[in-house]
């Protein structure tokens, strides 16, 4: 018998103060019941029901575990309450934050559908493609990408998403169609950057699974994803992009995608909470949809 269900027939006894009714309640055998009280105290080393012909009542250690005992089991029925969703009935406000690409090209255009299943769920969405103060915003969930060392956080991971590099049928009808490293020096490269002036302009690639930088030119720089992938679309450079966020345009020939042997490693994406912050369930619902919908990215 399992750890939980030992604590139940516990429980049981103990509230009951009787073998016998406890193993009606639970529609067990009193011989199984007495057996797995038994064996409790035996791998405890403690004496937790005092018994005589007549009658049982607790051990002071069998009081304080029994209130261990109801603490462990109020969670487990809180936990399968929060599996156990009533859609129709869920309502109330959340708060998320993601990416601004990630909110325009995955989120929002299928955001009707969440709300055909979840009517009275109020999303109050923010787009930052920067990491956000989660306390401070009081932000139920987060969606990045990257890394994070804040021990008060839980990491979920969601999606990975496969990376390219694009440019427009403009720049390469100017600049020409890179076909290697070398080939690079002569092309300029629109660079993303949380903070202006940090660093110089790289190329990065994945070769034989490790991190490869290559600098290059660079002749603009900007600090929101929706300006990085329309400075490319423009024409103003080769950018690298998650595929998927860009898939629409390669198909209708605004983009195209070079340098197929050169793409950077998928990036990780990840949801993020608070570990001291409950989820409730209309968070969890929505969790689950954000997973449904990136499934097939």
């Amino acid at each position: 018998m399992d750890k939980i269900k030992t604590f139940l027939v516990f429980s049981k006894v103990a509230e009951l103060l009787s073998f016998t009714k406890a193993a009606d309640v639970l529609n067990l055998p009193r011989a199984t019941v007495t057996t797995t009280v038994q064996n409790l105290e035996a791998r405890l080393r403690v004496q937790l029901l005092n018994r005589t012909t007549r009658s049982v009542s607790l051990t002071l250690e069998g009081e304080v575990f029994l209130e261990r005992c109801r603490q462990v089991l109020n969670d487990v029925d809180e936990l399968e309450k929060t599996f156990q969703v009533s859609t129709s009935k869920l309502s109330g406000r959340i708060r998320v934050d993601m990416p601004v690409n990630f909110a325009r090209e995955f989120v929002i255009p299928r955001l009707q559908e969440f709300y055909e299943t979840y009517p009275d769920i109020q999303i109050e969405l923010s787009s930052n493609d920067s990491f956000i103060d989660v306390v401070a915003e009081s932000a139920d969930l987060v969606v990045r990408s990257g890394e994070y060392s804040d021990s008060n956080f839980n990491v979920l991971k969601l999606m990975d998403v496969r990376m390219g590099n694009y440019a427009s049928p403009k720049y390469l009808e100017q600049f020409g169609v890179p076909t290697s490293l070398e080939s690079l020096k002569s092309h300029y490269f629109i660079t993303y950057s949380h903070i202006f002036g940090k660093d110089n302009a790289v190329f990065y690639y994945e070769k034989d699974d490790e991190l490869c930088a290559v600098p290059v030119k660079s002749r603009l720089s900007v600090n929101s994803t929706v300006s990085y992938t329309e400075a490319c679309i423009g024409g103003l450079g080769i950018s690298q992009l998650p595929t998927p966020a860009v898939q629409k345009y390669v198909d209708n020939g605004t983009l195209i995608e070079v340098l197929q042997e050169y793409r950077m490693s998928p990036r990780r994406m990840d949801l993020i909470h608070l570990k001291n912050k409950k989820v409730s369930n209309k968070v969890l619902v929505f969790i689950h949809w954000l997973e449904s919908i990136t499934r097939l990215a």
